[in-house]
């Protein structure tokens, strides 16, 4: 279990930072958040998604077709694809708020990650307490996660409010039994081809198109991801041995 607290040279002076070196820690990660940034690269890479939580939708990278179950990591820990989400690569650092009220945020790391270490390492600290490279690479590869984080929620908000999005049907068929993903949400050409100037001008005044079109295009991942849990994706009807896989929060 994630052990996360705020870095301090009180706590983590001594501590040295190992490099990461295994990917074991996302093997049940069946999804990961995107941010604005990520779309092009991960395009090439994951099928892009979006998923609804309490009313806001967010962008993710579907790294898997069942819960907790990350196709991209082998035997050997190792990651699969040319694209690692930023989320992964910012482990084991984190940005918690430590402040309703002012709004404030601290970098955090997971103390139970298993990267952290007395010896063999790079010093987050160096003797007077001042913060090395390492830890300012870290606060600022952060600090940067945390505003395209906000950006996220510009473009998805925009993209419910012009009411573009549509449910993602996925009917996954192997040997034994058919699979559907439900929960899964995307945008909807047909709307976007029907948008007036006004709402298109919205869209693309906020460099939106480039990023629909990212996600568009990464669609045709999903039968690769299928092909590695060795199915293949159908249009046919419902059969009467499916299995519903929801990816619903």
């Amino acid at each position: 279990m994630a052990q996360i607290h705020p870095i301090s040279f009180e706590r983590h002076g001594k501590k040295q930072l190992l490099p990461l070196y295994s990917w074991e820690f996302t093997e049940k990660q069946h999804l990961a958040p995107l941010l604005i940034a990520e779309f092009a690269q991960a395009a090439h890479s994951y099928p892009i998604v979006f998923i609804e939580n309490k009313g806001e939708v967010s962008p993710y990278a579907l790294l898997g077709l069942q819960t907790g179950k990350n196709l991209f990591v082998d035997d050997k820990k190792k990651w699969q694809a040319k694209y690692i989400p930023a989320i992964f690569r910012r482990y084991p650092f984190t940005m918690a708020q430590v402040s309703k009220d002012k709004n404030e945020y601290a970098l955090c790391i997971d103390e139970d990650s298993g990267l952290l270490a007395d010896v063999e390492g790079k010093q987050l600290f160096d003797e007077e307490g001042n913060k090395t490279e390492v830890l300012e690479k870290a606060l600022k590869f952060t600090v940067e996660f945390q505003k395209q984080a906000s950006l996220v929620k510009v473009f998805c908000s925009l993209l419910q409010e012009l009411d573009l999005f549509s449910s993602l049907d996925i009917n996954l068929k192997g040997k034994d039994k058919t699979v559907k993903l439900e929960g899964l949400l995307r945008i909807d050409e047909k709307k976007l081809n029907e948008l007036n100037e006004e709402d298109f001008l919205k869209l693309r005044k906020i460099g939106g198109m480039v990023l629909v079109y990212a996600h568009l295009f990464s669609l045709g991942m999903m039968d690769a991801l299928a092909a590695k849990i060795q199915g293949s994706l159908v249009t046919s009807q419902v059969e009467k041995d499916e299995v519903p896989q929801s990816f619903n929060f």
